[in-house]
């Protein structure tokens, strides 16, 4: 039976959706408490939930293993919160048409752009179920990835580099993406406005997390409903 897989970075991210899903099995990726793997059920659907961990390098083995250990997997779904680089609000739900690395650079060599790997685009698309979600009227943006926190002068960097497009930032998204076109495997993400890393954020981060998490669950689940 095909399945969907959802990824997450931490399984605080989390905390919402899994009030409303129901967990089946759980076990470890590799020897440690914070990549794991899980089989779940939302009403009949039935799917699997991944937690990465944090950055490029976890994002891309824990996805790597789970593929290579489950090849009925027909789609991968990246969830999680970013931080944006152009005037939004907390908890704004994008879905991500292209990402790429913004931390990458080899440049240095010829015809190399920012970003840019050998062999590789600067960009990965995403899979295109826009049809299908066209009813969530979802806004679109692309999504940019470093291992890094994103500051103030990463804005620059994105807005001189890349497309001219809005642009979001986090830590797993690129690597996830690359993951999945190694394996063929359609790639989805879902991204939800944590921070703004152009403007002073007035909301606590207790208070903002509650608004992020709460509409990630709300996402998914509605992402869920129409796949």
């Amino acid at each position: 039976m095909q399945a969907k897989l959802i990824c997450f970075a931490e399984k605080i991210e989390a905390s919402f959706f899994l009030k409303y899903i129901q967990i089946l099995k759980t076990k470890k990726i590799f020897a440690n408490d914070y990549q794991t793997f899980m089989h779940c059920k939302y009403k009949n659907q039935l799917f699997y939930l991944l937690f990465t961990g944090v950055g490029k390098v976890n994002a891309a083995s824990s996805l790597s293993h789970t593929l290579l250990k489950n090849n009925n997997i027909d789609l991968v779904i990246n969830c999680g919160p970013a931080g944006s680089v152009f005037d939004s609000k907390i908890g704004e739900q994008y879905l991500i048409e292209k990402c790429n690395y913004y931390d990458i650079d080899l440049t240095g060599l010829p015809n190399y752009k920012l970003g840019q790997l050998p062999d590789k685009n600067v960009y990965f698309d995403v899979y295109n179920l826009h049809k299908k979600l066209e009813k969530l009227n979802l806004k679109k943006a692309n999504c940019a990835t470093a291992d890094r926190f994103a500051k103030k002068c990463d804005a620059k960097i994105i807005e001189n580099n890349f497309e001219n497009k809005p642009y979001l930032v986090d830590m797993e998204c690129a690597a996830l993406a690359h993951v999945a076109s190694l394996f063929s495997k359609p790639f989805l993400a879902i991204k939800i406005i944590s921070d703004v890393i152009t403007n002073e954020n007035h909301l606590e981060y207790i208070e903002s997390k509650k608004i992020w998490e709460k509409s990630c669950a709300d996402a998914l689940l509605k992402i869920l409903e129409v796949l």
